[in-house]
């Protein structure tokens, strides 16, 4: 697989994921591994990684088993293993499927790129077992956090200016008396020396 190839099929997952409602990232390092497709909704997380094998042949098997280890160490939710040039045998499903790893073949990812994003983003949330309705509802919660903050936020904002107004009042009344203060006393002074002058 040349290194061309290899980012235009990384590039084309990402795409995919991206359509469906994910942020992606490409060749991340996680625990010390690098990932050629990251891509996560809110706390879930699904690692990618992508084998352009026209030309050339790779042991499916072996990468399987490589990338459950590996996610037993980065702890992803769900791991991607896309084959592109070499088509995966019943065998090779059956192991993905024991070892909880989601095997896509060069079919099924031009099936999932030829769909609007609507009917991508419904398939690939089954491909992947995502529950939608528990993500809204973690979204949901989050923006109900945000709001409450934001308006506890404003109170407490809104409460210091409070304080400050009352202390910028209270020092404007203190100066004010302070200065009548002195403006009556220096008024009884001058009476004062009036006096002493008659």
């Amino acid at each position: 697989m040349s290194e061309r190839q290899g980012s235009f099929l990384e590039g084309v997952v990402a795409t995919i994921f991206q359509r469906a409602g994910l942020d992606t990232s490409t060749n991340v390092f996680m625990k010390g591994y690098e990932v050629d497709v990251v891509g996560s909704k809110l706390n879930y997380k699904v690692i990618v990684q992508c084998k352009h094998c026209e030309g050339s042949y790779v042991n499916i098997k072996d990468i399987l088993h490589q990338w459950k280890s590996k996610n037993d160490i980065i702890n992803a939710d769900k791991v991607v293993l896309v084959i592109y040039g070499q088509e995966p045998n019943q065998s090779h499903y059956h192991l993905a499927e024991k070892l909880g790893i989601i095997l896509i073949d060069k079919e099924k990812l031009q099936k999932l790129n030829s769909y609007d994003n609507e009917k991508l983003t419904k398939k690939l949330n089954e491909l992947l077992k995502f529950d939608n309705e528990e993500y809204n509802k973690e979204l949901n919660q989050k923006i109900v956090i945000y709001i409450v903050c934001g308006v506890l936020g404003l109170i407490v904002v809104y409460k210091t200016l409070e304080v400050l107004m009352d202390s910028m009042m209270f020092g404007i009344l203190l100066f004010v008396i302070m200065v009548g203060f002195i403006a009556s006393g220096g008024e009884m002074f001058t009476k004062k020396n009036r006096r002493r002058r008659k």
